[in-house]
């Protein structure tokens, strides 16, 4: 176990297998990963180029770098399922389960009532149209008898207002009670009673990376790390 005891809130591997799991998930995609199978516009790529001040040689790897984005945000998000599913009274359906990401069997949140989640990694993941067909999603299941009773939430890692645990506004529809928005820091210390869980789960991802991976953590670094980490989060 790389992550230290005081940082690591899952024990045994869960962290370090979860970092694997994005880390393999990027090296496949940069092994494979051709920068003409979708067709590169040439004037954008001399203008960014020039601005970049480089040459088109040295411009290319950075386009190779841009579409493998992709891949990681979406080894980052199933990232985050799985270990918001690993916090206590959670369970996460992985990436060809359920109906919905997560669920928590046993009363959560200020309804006290029994949850089920979706997971999204950053607030502008959805656009308008995605946002109100999940809401209906959320809607929808509470006329079967496995969601009656339960709390619907929207699960938001990186918020663009912080929210949470209140009911999910989304435009043109109103307010639902047992359809609520909350961050993924909030659910981490919901779960676990500790309000920095959230945090030493970072910080222990930085600790695996920079032991089994080689991130540079030097003073500046790691100073700097804080820092994205506090503004994405406590604003």
């Amino acid at each position: 176990m790389l992550a230290p005891k005081d940082l690591d809130i899952f024990g045994g591997d869960v962290l370090e297998q979860a970092v694997d799991k994005v880390m393999d998930a990027l090296k496949k995609a940069e092994s494979r990963n051709n920068p003409h199978k979708n067709i590169i516009d040439p004037f954008n790529a001399v203008f960014e180029a020039a601005s970049l001040d480089t040459s088109l040689e040295d411009w290319l790897p950075l386009e190779v770098r841009r579409q493998t984005n992709k891949t990681l945000s979406n080894a980052v998000g199933a990232f985050h399922q799985e270990l918001l599913g690993r916090l206590p009274g959670w369970q996460s359906t992985g990436a060809a389960g359920g109906r919905f990401d997560l669920i928590h069997p046993e009363p959560f949140g200020k309804t006290g009532k029994p949850a089920f989640a979706e997971v999204k990694n950053k607030f502008n993941t959805m656009n308008s149209s995605s946002r109100e067909n999940l809401f209906q999603t959320f809607i929808d299941a509470q006329k079967f008898k496995e969601y009656k009773g339960a709390t619907f939430y929207l699960i938001e890692v990186i918020q663009k207002v912080i929210e949470d645990d209140v009911p999910w506004k989304v435009s043109n529809r109103a307010k639902e009670e047992n359809i609520r928005v909350i961050s993924a820091r909030k659910v981490y210390e919901l779960s676990t009673g500790d309000p920095d869980a959230f945090e030493k789960t970072y910080k222990a991802i930085n600790r695996i990376l920079s032991i089994k991976y080689g991130l540079q953590l030097p003073a500046s670094d790691d100073d700097l790390s804080l820092d994205l980490y506090r503004r994405a989060f406590l604003r």
